[in-house]
């Protein structure tokens, strides 16, 4: 059976994408950061900036994005996941996000790394240039750009899917990211 690359759907209450938006909460640089120093922000592999959302604030998206899970991986149960991670991230002009993969192992025992990938669109300017998802298969022999409207969400393998956000040329976009772990 081949597996699906992505799912792309409205599921998020836009409402409540404007709320993850507006929280208070500290935004910063967002990293990967110099392996020489582990301080500086490598803005050459990516630059934006975010806010982290604490888990269960918002539950109506954790349930909309779990629920994503059986129509992306059939025979899956929602139940046996959970949303561990939430971030609001912006992209100004010049932020980008070079091709990666989101997979980051747990080193506790019993937990498990990153399963699943979102990313769900809250707003975007009207002068936006650029800021385009793109996405690979595994073997990276086939890539995709996807346009994503606002408050569509794009689900898909954290382990095996390379991604990336091209470089915002003009505008902004502001989008919600969430990983899912097994329980």
């Amino acid at each position: 059976m081949v597996e699906k690359l992505y799912v792309k759907q409205k599921v998020v209450p836009l409402q409540s994408l404007l709320d993850v938006a507006d929280w208070e909460a500290p935004e910063q640089d967002a990293g990967v950061y110099n392996s020489k120093d582990g301080e500086n922000v490598n803005k050459e592999v990516r630059s934006t900036t975010v806010k982290s959302i604490p888990r269960r604030t918002f539950p109506e998206i954790e349930t909309a994005i779990l629920n994503l899970i059986p129509v992306f991986r059939r025979g899956e149960d929602p139940a046996d996941y959970k949303v561990r991670e939430m971030q609001y991230l912006k992209y100004g002009e010049g932020d980008h996000f070079v091709r990666h993969r989101d997979y980051i192992e747990d080193k506790k025992p019993g937990k498990s790394g990153r399963v699943f990938s979102t990313s769900t669109i809250i707003r975007v300017t009207e002068d936006l240039e650029g800021g385009e998802f793109v996405i690979w298969t595994p073997s990276e022999d086939y890539m995709q750009t996807l346009d994503l409207d606002v408050g569509e969400t794009i689900f898909f393998d954290s382990k095996t899917t390379p991604h990336q956000i091209n470089k915002v040329t003009a505008g902004q976009r502001e989008v919600l990211v969430c990983w899912i772990h097994k329980k």
